[in-house]
């Protein structure tokens, strides 16, 4: 019986965290499906995501620490990647990231059928 009520009494601890943020262009503009990488350099564990509608974007249940390399990539913007990113315990980290648009056009796609 103390048992199930020393259960009951205790609370949730949290051991991760995360990195949220906004991706915008060069004019402000939200970027929606933005790919965001973080990769936790010490093992390899990688975490990702993409922007919503709203451009923000939520990664939790991060290793704390660090260091983390962050790439983001968007087509027709340049990759952005920024290194030596700390996790804290509990509390987001927060990433806005501006964009510039890349100098390269997109291929052209042919499409033939019979």
């Amino acid at each position: 019986m103390l048992l199930m009520l020393a259960a009951l009494g205790t609370s949730a601890q949290v051991t991760t965290g995360g990195l949220v943020g906004k991706i915008v262009d060069e004019k402000g503009e939200v970027l929606i499906g933005a790919a965001v990488k973080a990769i936790h350099t010490p093992t390899g564990t990688s975490y990702g995501t993409s922007t919503n509608v709203d451009g923000r974007f939520s990664i939790s249940n991060m290793r704390v620490g660090g260091p983390y390399l962050v790439t983001i990539t968007y087509v027709g913007f340049q990759t952005l990647t920024q290194s030596n990113i700390s996790v804290a315990l509990g509390a987001p980290l927060l990433l806005n990231v501006i964009m510039k648009t890349s100098g390269s056009e997109l291929a052209e796609v042919v499409i033939v059928s019979n």
